[in-house]
């Protein structure tokens, strides 16, 4: 598995219709088309965070999805509701947070 995570600009008050474009795309087969296995959205003080779960390499579902027109209509609809973080943004890749550090527990033992 492979995690994604997405950081851009939201009002908070765009939380339920950006929700429910998700919703309605998750519904289909599009996810698994491209691999995702899992998606939690979160919003902060204007902030919106995307966290995606992939089953393959986040770069190959990404190559797949631009080529869908399924995906590109997911974005035109979440345009009026989310906005770029950097002002320099030009593709998703500019909107992918770069993780430092990750820990996961160990298997339990006994």
């Amino acid at each position: 598995m492979q995690q994604i995570m997405i950081v851009a600009k939201m009002r908070a008050d765009d939380a339920p219709a950006v929700a429910e474009i998700f919703t309605r795309s998750d519904a289909t087969s599009m996810p698994q088309d491209i691999g995702v296995i899992g998606r939690s959205l979160y919003r902060f003080h204007g902030i919106y965070v995307h966290l995606i779960d992939f089953s393959r390499p986040a770069s190959d579902a990404m190559r797949t999805a631009q080529k869908l027109p399924s995906f590109r209509a997911v974005s035109d609809d979440l345009r009026p509701y989310i906005g770029a973080y950097d002002p320099n943004w030009s593709s998703p890749l500019d909107a992918m947070a770069d993780r430092f550090y990750h820990w996961t527990s160990p298997a339990p033992q006994g």
